[in-house]
């Protein structure tokens, strides 16, 4: 039986099996006396209960005594321990496991880490960098930095693809995570609604959960959309705000500057999944390719297959072969100039709207407001894409204007694979792909 992966990254830990997804659940725990809750439900719990609240036990996985130590759970180790036991539980109870281990755990955390899921009755077959093994399923060779964000930090690994992916170094950057920019985001939510209904949702701890629980949701909405309502309910009334991409964008560029000044102009980066669903980073780099959430199990499937070691034999896998048909990369190019392909070929730029893509090399292609896409301008083009001198090129059709990675553009701008493009309003999001066949 093939093995279960876990990805232990505590902004959210998700365990797959067999090519899905079964569980995602954040790092959070709310202890109140003899009582644990982990995971979602107390994550939903976290404004309301804060003294009782933690999140650090994957970050800090030791045994130092926790705030309010109780008999069910006295330091961090248990409350690892309760979470991985509700994450297999939910999961069906998969006997052996792969961990996906991002950058930042040290041996002794490791030692920690194989001590529980033992106390759990799981069999650990292979502890893997999670970086390594996301560039292995996918990655053209070359020299790349892998960047992804923790609840509590931001990893950077420098990797070597050639016949196999080598883990060369990583940087911690300790204090830039996603609990920093969800706070600068709820900080500049409420602001918003402050100034737009009067409402304040930061002055009470219940609708400061509100704002919270809907977070998620929002930061999803405007990562493919130009601007939003955000709407709260409380006490039987409603409260709405405006919001803009470009304003999120730009409450977020301090820490994502912080991330940058790591990384030299002309790095070529693989951005996690988690970072990339963050509207901002990923639109203000070049030479970046998105990592889409499965990347990392693929990479691991040789793994799953591995017989058990025991613990005192594992030891963390840095080097994994790399991808005979990689997906993304440097090497990976464009056709000629001259090429009209009439089927899908690897490298062709297409434009993705509404999670279809549209092949721009073969002659103009005109997108309405409400997104239909067409090969004439009639019916009410809005936007024409084309492919001029090996470049794609987005124009206005009725004189209005779009935003280009977060910056508004007037009438025209040039593209490169991974721009993203907003028409106004409530309008589609276009992005800029790469398409290739899996058996090239």
């Amino acid at each position: 039986m093939n093995a279960a992966v876990i990805e232990l990254n505590d902004q959210e830990v998700r365990l797959e099996k067999d090519g899905e997804i079964l569980v995602r659940s954040p790092a959070a725990a709310i202890v109140k006396g003899s009582t644990v809750e982990v995971g979602e439900s107390a994550n939903r719990q976290a404004r309301l209960n804060p003294r009782e609240s933690y999140n650090r036990f994957w970050y800090q996985l030791n045994q130092a005594a926790l705030r309010k130590p109780s008999r069910n759970a006295r330091h961090h180790a248990d409350l690892a321990f309760r979470h991985l036991q509700h994450i297999l539980e939910t999961a069906g109870k998969p006997q052996k496991l792969v961990f996906a281990i991002p950058g930042g755990f040290a041996t002794d955390e490791l030692a920690l880490l194989l001590g529980i899921t033992e106390a759990c009755g799981i069999t650990t077959v292979a502890l893997v960098d999670a970086a390594v093994a996301s560039a292995a399923s996918c990655a053209a060779p070359g020299s790349y930095r892998h960047i992804e964000m923790q609840q509590h930090r931001t990893v950077i690994t420098s990797l070597h693809v050639g016949t196999e992916v080598n883990r060369d170094r990583i940087e911690i950057l300790d204090g830039i995570g996603y609990q920093r920019l969800e706070q600068i985001v709820i900080e500049f939510l409420a602001d918003k609604f402050l100034e737009q209904s009067r409402f304040d949702p930061l002055h009470r701890a219940d609708t400061e959960q509100l704002l919270f629980n809907e977070l998620p949701r929002w930061i999803q909405a405007l990562s493919t959309q130009a601007e939003i309502d955000v709407q709260l309910r409380f006490q039987q009334s409603q409260f709405v705000a405006h919001v803009t991409r470009a304003d999120l964008i730009k409450v977020l560029q301090p820490c994502f500057d912080e991330i940058s000044e790591r990384l030299p102009g002309n790095d070529n980066c693989l951005i996690g999944s988690r970072l990339s669903a963050i509207p901002g980073f990923f639109e203000l780099r070049r030479n970046v390719y998105r990592l889409d959430e499965q990347a990392l199990f693929s990479g691991c499937h040789v793994l799953r297959l591995l017989e058990p070691q025991g613990a005192s034999g594992l030891r963390l896998t840095t080097q994994l072969v790399a991808a005979s048909d990689p997906t993304v990369g440097i090497n990976i190019k464009p056709p000629p100039n001259n090429a009209r392909p009439h089927r899908v070929v690897d490298g062709v730029p297409h434009v993705l709207c509404r999670h279809v893509a549209y092949d721009v090399t073969v002659g103009s292609l005109y997108f309405s407001a409400q997104g239909k896409a067409m090969r004439s301008p009639d019916g009410g083009a809005t936007v024409r894409f084309s492919f001029e001198d090996g470049t794609i090129r987005a124009t206005s059709e009725n004189g209005i204007s779009f935003i280009v990675n977060g910056t508004s553009v007037n009438q025209s701008a040039t593209l490169s694979v991974g721009d993203s493009l907003a028409l106004g309003g409530s309008g589609p999001t276009f992005e800029l792909i790469r398409v290739m066949r899996v058996d090239a």
